[in-house]
């Protein structure tokens, strides 16, 4: 599967995508989204909406664990709506405004977030 084909079939068009590399010099209000990790961006106008990130298999343990650092990552900035995984057969769609879980034996964090100690 070509994934700029798979980002056209869900609508989310070349224009208005922005690689991570590019957040900088072409959203410079956003450049912390770098920090995301995420492998290209959606705008929604001026605004970020989506992530995409790339990986090989859901089977992988470490492909999981990248997903969820995103996630949360994601969470915390608050201003990004879903992020979506892609591997060669699957797509996966994950909410950003929803407090991320975690399975057993994929825990990422010991300790609370800054946005966990806020809400307590």
């Amino acid at each position: 599967m070509q994934n700029d084909n798979i980002y056209n079939q869900l609508g989310y068009t070349s224009e208005f995508l922005t690689a991570n590399s590019e957040i900088a010099n072409l959203h410079p209000d956003y450049a912390d989204l770098v920090k995301l990790e995420a492998d290209k961006f959606y705008f929604s106008g001026n605004h970020p909406a989506v992530l995409f990130v790339n990986i090989k298999s859901f089977s992988s343990n470490d492909e999981l664990r990248r997903i969820a650092a995103i996630q949360h990552k994601a969470w915390n900035y608050r201003k990004v709506i879903l992020l979506f995984a892609l591997s060669e057969t699957e797509i996966r769609i994950y909410n950003c405004y929803a407090k991320p879980t975690y399975i057993k034996g994929c825990l990422l964090y010991t300790s609370p977030s800054p946005r966990d100690k806020r809400q307590s």
